[in-house]
């Protein structure tokens, strides 16, 4: 086989070889490389601000689940007598025999509402010192710090967009027990409502210990926490005072508890009276009281109601949680996202007595706040209040 070398032909082949992309092609290409570089590049801005929001409703969320669990825990213990504690408190709770317990459990609104301080079974106990519950519409009057020798009362009926509620009831093993006789020796607890002498000295026990921690100090083991939210440099903060009172440990003024919350709102679930005439004997199985909710009511409207706080088997809870992104930095994005924010206010205001009563318009976001709002409610019931056979 003989091949013929013909030098045009190779060197056209060769020019062929070394040709390049010509000038559209290349735009093409590099078009199409922007543009995919421009993907990117949104990709990773867009997972940036989706993670720096997530970590964001992450710390609303966390800032939301710590005020509501401290005020689940107290609204469960609100009215609470330990019958351990005395023969008195036993019998204030359970001495049905006694017309005015029996009208307590029942609510017979004509046996009660002569003294409504009397008309529940801690405001028996105390003679009408201490209750279960308190609330205002803005803040209490006097002292910033609750008493244990008479009921508070509030500065305005105004509903304002944050709001005070106090609760009272008395721990387990306050210190007047620590020298009764312990039937099971087994047990180091002053009182047989604890499983340990530990106990004692956890402050979500309710064992001697205040909203933040402090001793009671009361004799009889009372004490009555009072949550409010106040403003410190343009940001809301959650805290509580109390009637806690022992040397070094004295309750005093307000302390905040957790930064971030705005606003707090409050509606109490209202249950009906029983209209068993006084002198008649009460039927409690036949009475609706605690068994259904009739209204939601602001703490001025409690106050108009027969038994007016006595009535109350329920709170619900509305905050207004704001904070900065987790890192710290300003968000501008924020304001851009939520130029609005949410509030806890009710259209109807105090008129507002349903559960599904609508909010009011969100409001426009204050000049130079970046954070990121959210609303939470929350209806928390109490048990010490639900008299049911």
């Amino acid at each position: 086989m003989v091949y013929v070398m013909n030098g045009d032909a190779i060197k056209m082949k060769s020019l062929k070889k070394q040709k390049g992309l010509s000038l559209i092609e290349l735009m093409v290409a590099m078009v199409l490389g922007v543009l995919l570089l421009m993907a990117l590049t949104t990709l990773f801005i867009t997972a940036n601000e989706s993670s720096k929001r997530r970590s964001t409703s992450e710390n609303l969320d966390e800032v939301a689940r710590q005020v509501m669990e401290r005020l689940n825990y107290d609204l469960h213990e609100a009215g609470y007598l330990d019958p351990f504690s005395s023969a008195s408190a036993a019998k204030s709770a359970f001495d049905l025999e006694d017309p005015h317990v029996l009208a307590i459990y029942a609510r017979q609104k004509d046996n009660l509402t002569g003294n409504l301080k009397e008309a529940t079974t801690l405001g028996k106990f105390t003679n009408g010192k201490v209750v279960p519950l308190l609330g205002c519409n803005g803040e209490f009057s006097g002292s910033s710090r609750p008493s244990l020798t008479e009921l508070a009362t509030c500065i305005n009926t105004t509903p304002q967009v944050r709001q005070s509620i106090q609760i009272g009831y008395q721990t387990v093993a306050p210190d007047n027990l620590k020298n009764q006789e312990i039937k099971n020796k087994n047990k180091t607890a002053p009182s047989p409502s604890l499983a340990s002498k530990g106990q004692e000295f956890d402050s979500l026990s309710g064992a001697g210990r205040d909203c933040i921690g402090r001793k009671v100090g009361d004799p009889n083991g009372l004490v009555v926490n009072r949550y409010s939210v106040r403003i410190d440099n343009g940001i809301g903060s959650f805290g509580c005072s109390s009637s806690a009172s022992t040397g070094s440990e004295a309750g005093g003024p307000w302390q905040g508890i957790i930064e971030g919350v705005e606003e707090m709102t409050f509606r109490y679930l209202i249950t009906p009276a029983n209209n068993t005439p006084a002198g008649e004997t009460v039927n409690i199985s036949e009475s609706t009281s605690g068994r259904e909710v009739l209204k939601y009511l602001s703490a001025s409207k409690v106050e108009e109601e027969d038994l007016k706080w006595a009535s109350v088997v329920g709170v619900e809870v509305c905050l207004i949680v704001a904070v900065e992104p987790m890192d710290g930095t300003k968000e501008a994005s924020f304001a851009k996202v939520q130029p609005s924010v949410p509030t806890c206010a009710r259209q109807a205001g105090v008129n507002a007595i349903t559960a599904e009563a609508p909010f009011s318009a969100d409001k426009a976001r204050a000049g130079g706040d970046s954070r990121l709002y959210k609303r939470y409610v929350q209806v928390i019931s109490m048990p010490n209040s639900l008299y049911i056979p």
